[in-house]
């Protein structure tokens, strides 16, 4: 979540600058933000365009990493709780038993969205 009061499921997971980052830094920004230049888009649209064009290792990726922003979102909400970038990826990582992807974010410091 930003720091704004403007919360929408389709900039929390999607379109808020810090998640753009993960999203990048996973190599999926290119095809989320190619589905989001078309007119009429929202959450279902994405999700499910994203799921029938990727393949199953992508597809599993983007879901897991969709989960722990949406995670991120909720600790937020619930318990004041502000994770990082790093954060949200060591978590995905971890479930997706990845722990490799991890270490390419060691640029991110402690930015949360």
């Amino acid at each position: 979540m930003c720091e704004s009061n403007y919360e929408e499921i389709i900039h929390v997971l999607l379109e808020c600058p810090n998640v753009v980052l993960v999203w990048s830094d996973v190599n999926l920004w290119d095809k989320i933000g190619s589905i989001i230049l078309r007119e009429n888009y929202n959450i279902d649209v994405v999700v499910f365009t994203l799921l029938h064009q990727l393949g199953s290792s992508q597809s599993e990726l983007f879901a897991t990493f969709l989960w722990s922003l949406w995670k991120r979102r909720n600790l937020k909400l619930w318990w004041q709780k502000n994770e990082t970038n790093m954060q949200v990826v060591e978590r995905a990582s971890h479930l997706l038993g990845r722990l490799e992807i991890s270490s390419n974010y060691s640029r991110w410091s402690r930015s949360a969205c």
